[in-house]
């Protein structure tokens, strides 16, 4: 038995709009980060230079894989597939283990400054949360099958 997506109301379809901007923000972000020249770096702080070169591939792995899952996710909500909330759960994950790592294994926090990195980490796990929950949402009322 197969059930029909619902129409979805307006509001969802201008936050899956709005999800997968933030997600392609993400997108640009990680590009620019991992494609970064040595010429460069040398115009950034030499301490934020040292903490990107020292993060290990695993870490830069699940960078990846929560930028692109986002990504990705976003793009399947917009089409109504229901995929998008195992990829965004997957995302939400990748997040939180990116964002432990740098608060309890490295010096990020006062190398960006506590006030901007723990606001914008924070708000990067309140969005990924939300959008969880807006896909798990989406696929109880039928919106996206």
């Amino acid at each position: 038995m197969t059930t029909q997506a619902q129409k979805n109301p307006l509001w969802f379809s201008i936050v899956a709009i709005i999800a997968t901007l933030w997600n392609l923000f993400g997108v640009i972000q990680y590009l620019s980060d991992v494609t970064m020249s040595d010429e460069a770096k040398s115009l950034l702080d030499p301490n934020l230079v040292t903490l990107m070169d020292s993060t290990p591939k695993l870490i830069t792995a699940l960078y990846a894989l929560a930028v692109w899952g986002g990504f990705v996710a976003s793009v399947l909500l917009l089409l109504k597939k229901a995929k998008s909330l195992v990829l965004f759960q997957i995302s939400l994950i990748a997040v939180i283990l990116n964002t432990a790592y740098y608060i309890f294994f490295t010096n990020g926090p006062e190398v960006v400054g506590e006030v901007a990195y723990y606001g914008l980490q924070s708000t990067i796990v309140i969005v990924a949360v939300i959008l969880v929950y807006l896909s798990k949402k989406a696929v109880s009322k039928n919106w996206i099958s």
